[in-house]
């Protein structure tokens, strides 16, 4: 579940315990952030999918992101100076191998790169 918390975007994961009642079992936040993106299943080696969480508050002026995972180009578009929620799936393939390699370009509304962030 998304959401912000006073203003910086976050998350929390809960799953289903044997009772059947909901329980959180990780939460993450980006401080004073105004756009941040969240990989809620890394770690998940049985999904051979990779959901990505991106979460703006009324503060972002990124209106277009370009991700490259391995190389693949994922291209993502938002609403500026708006809360917003957006999932990316990234299927996993099998020249992934062990590892993903991130790159982040993020442009205004204008089309010009705000910033990069490899990771």
């Amino acid at each position: 579940m998304s959401f912000l918390l006073h203003d910086s975007p976050a998350f929390i994961k809960f799953y289903k315990n044997p009772a059947g009642n909901y329980e959180w079992n990780y939460a993450e936040k980006k401080e004073g952030e105004s756009f941040a993106v969240f990989i809620p299943n890394l770690r998940d080696e049985k999904s051979d999918v990779l959901r990505m969480l991106i979460v703006s508050n009324q503060f972002n002026e990124i209106a277009q992101m370009e991700l490259s995972v391995n190389e693949r180009i994922f291209k993502e578009e938002f609403d500026v100076n708006q809360s917003n929620v957006s999932w990316i799936n990234i299927a996993k393939t099998n020249g992934d191998g062990d590892s993903l390699r991130f790159e982040f370009k993020y442009f205004d509304v204008d089309g010009i790169p705000i910033q990069e962030e490899l990771k």
